[in-house]
């Protein structure tokens, strides 16, 4: 249970991370940012959740996450 607010939360942080550390790429603010990575690693979750075993899921979670919040951020950034 506690996972499924842990990771939209590092979802968001991992947002505003990237938009700190990558200030002109893509032209978004930092809002923006972090609301898509939030829909990435959200995104990242329910696919998690659908294609592994629990104990994977417990396991690549955060991991999971990530790449859910990173691939939004950079579909964004090649679409623009």
């Amino acid at each position: 249970m506690s996972q499924r607010i842990y990771r939209p939360a590092f979802g968001l942080l991992l947002g505003v991370c990237v938009r700190l550390l990558l200030p002109g790429y893509p032209s978004i603010g930092l809002m923006a940012a972090a609301l898509l990575s939030l829909a990435g690693a959200v995104g990242g979750e329910i696919v998690a959740e659908w294609l592994l075993p629990d104990e994977a899921d417990h396991r690549a979670g955060f991991a999971v996450t990530a790449i859910g919040a990173l691939t939004v951020l950079l579909a964004y950034g090649m679409a623009s």
